[in-house]
């Protein structure tokens, strides 16, 4: 069974936006917003780095890597991601932690889960804990 998530509008936008892109290429944009990024965008601070630095950085780094620098934005380098991967669970022997949306999106960029954005857990869970991570996609009520 796959998760497909969906992106909820408020009707006249949803019915705006059916009406500007036609229902099949609405229905395309919906689903593409449903699924994270594959490249990163770093926008480089030119004060302080160049864009040559950070992309040596980058593979020094992470040696799999193949950043490269934007074709418009000079001061900006790409990271390439890779996917979509089929997760294997089997590894965090039913840990799991809940979080929400806001602190999905900082973790599919790499970011850390920090205690505002946690919402459940499984007992018995410590620093250094393998787990699994999942969203909770928050509903409005009504």
């Amino acid at each position: 069974m796959r998760y497909l998530p969906s992106v909820k509008w408020d009707d006249k936008v949803h019915a705006y936006f059916e009406h500007a892109f036609g229902a099949a290429k609405f229905k395309h944009i919906c689903q593409t917003l449903c699924k994270p990024s594959l490249r990163t965008c770093i926008r480089v601070n030119t004060q302080r780095e160049t864009p040559e630095g950070v992309m040596q950085e980058l593979q020094q780094l992470l040696p799999a890597s193949q950043p490269y620098m934007h074709p418009v934005v000079n001061s900006a380098v790409i990271l390439p991601g890779k996917g979509p991967l089929q997760p294997d669970y089997s590894l965090c022997g039913g840990r799991e932690v809940v979080i929400n949306r806001l602190a999905g999106e900082s973790v599919l960029k790499g970011a850390q889960v920090y205690a505002p954005g946690l919402l459940a857990a499984s007992p018995g869970i410590v620093a250094g804990d393998l787990v699994a991570v999942t969203v909770a996609l928050e509903q409005k009520p009504g």
